[in-house]
């Protein structure tokens, strides 16, 4: 609820509402998120900002669709919230994705 309610999580929605228009716009010519996209991203999961628990929410809830869009940027940015060692976020972050799990082998073995 949190990210749903508050102005960081409209912000995070978006966010991946833009990938998604990009990604569908560009179709087969589609090479990932531009620099801006990743460097805003990257903002909005920032830890030392207490405003980004609402935007981590709605984008690990979103782990599987950012994965397809860039792979990299989520092996970088997103699998790492969902690791034991980032405690509150962890467990934000793993209820976020839990609400409607997916994942496929490359995210797998990818390191998720």
């Amino acid at each position: 609820m949190l990210g749903l309610n508050t102005w960081p999580g409209v912000l995070a929605q978006y966010w991946v509402n833009r990938v998604r228009l990009l990604w569908t716009a560009e179709g087969n010519d589609w090479r990932g998120l531009s620099t801006a996209d990743k460097e805003a991203a990257a903002r909005l999961l920032d830890p030392a900002d207490y405003a980004t628990r609402a935007s981590l929410a709605i984008t690990a809830a979103d782990t599987y669709f950012l994965f397809g869009a860039d792979p990299t940027f989520a092996r970088e940015h997103l699998f790492p919230l969902f690791e034991a060692t980032t405690g509150e976020r962890a467990t934000q972050a793993w209820k976020s994705y839990l609400h409607h799990p997916r994942a496929n082998d490359a995210m797998l073995e990818a390191g998720f």
